[in-house]
């Protein structure tokens, strides 16, 4: 689990409102996972909605958490992914290419590449829509 701490903020029925607190020292760490989060919230404070089953106040300190196999699930499929269908769709525009006696045949090769990955990023983006709350954090519990 990849853990962070937190400030509530807001609080709703089953959520709650937390200001991440990352230290600048955590960002520059590439030692534990918590970096992963620090590098996502160095600089400013952010906000988040946070999913909880703890009955908090306003002003409390939590620490939250996000699934580290589903994380990297999602890092793979958000990078890995359009590469993939980059390639592929640049050895398919080759073979079309080969096909067809064209003078662009590398115009060919570069569309079907970009064609292709625009569409597994459609793909991508439609499914972190539909699966976005595998990837909301969570309260694991007070500081």
């Amino acid at each position: 689990m990849v853990e962070e701490q937190a400030i509530v903020i807001a609080v709703r029925a089953d959520n709650v409102w937390v200001k991440t607190t990352t230290l600048k020292t955590c960002a520059t760490c590439p030692g534990c996972s918590s970096s992963l989060l620090a590098h996502l919230f160095s600089g400013n404070n952010k906000s988040l909605l946070v999913d909880t089953l703890i009955q908090l106040d306003v002003g409390e300190t939590v620490i939250v958490g996000i699934d580290e196999r589903k994380l990297l699930n999602w890092a793979v499929v958000i990078y890995l992914l359009p590469l993939i269908g980059f390639f592929s769709g640049a050895i398919i525009g080759r073979f079309v290419a080969d096909s067809i006696t064209f003078f662009g045949e590398n115009l060919i090769v570069l569309a079907g590449g970009i064609v292709c990955f625009a569409l597994v990023v459609k793909y991508v983006r439609k499914s972190l829509v539909l699966k976005s709350h595998q990837l909301r954090p969570v309260v694991l519990r007070k500081a």
